[in-house]
């Protein structure tokens, strides 16, 4: 996913629709769900979202985790401290803020490097006919 602007219509409705998440009022459901999303950037094959229902609050599974994962590669891509990000979330409801926090601070390194390997991925696919002589 790549870098959005904060003050871009798509983090805003990623932030809108992370602060419903607080309506679930199950700590273990938000922390999972966020967990869930980084998964789907670190290893996108192995998550398993069986163990959710398919509409969480209203929104879709698939939304939700969409949400998250925006505001975390996001994060990642603007290299946005603990602190940073925690001050970006300040319209998300407590509950899920610090959750998201936690968890970013939590797999920061394992994000970082997911994302450098696929944008490597990437480039390696351009260069591979590069003329390098020239």
């Amino acid at each position: 996913m790549a870098s959005l602007v904060p003050q871009s219509e798509r983090y805003k409705d990623a932030v809108a629709t992370c602060s419903l998440i607080a309506s679930c009022k199950d700590k273990d459901m938000i922390l999972n769900l966020i967990h869930t999303s980084c998964d789907r950037v670190v290893r996108p094959k192995v998550v398993d979202t069986t163990v959710f229902p398919l509409f969480v609050v209203g929104k879709s599974l698939n939304s939700i985790l969409g949400a998250i994962e925006c505001i975390v590669c996001d994060a990642i891509a603007r290299d946005l401290s603990a602190k940073k990000l925690s001050e970006e979330l300040a319209d998300v409801p407590p509950v899920v803020a610090t959750e998201l926090v936690k968890v970013y601070q939590m797999r920061r390194h394992e994000l970082v490097l997911s994302r450098s390997e696929s944008v490597a991925a990437i480039s390696e696919m351009f260069l591979k006919d590069f003329d390098w002589s020239i």
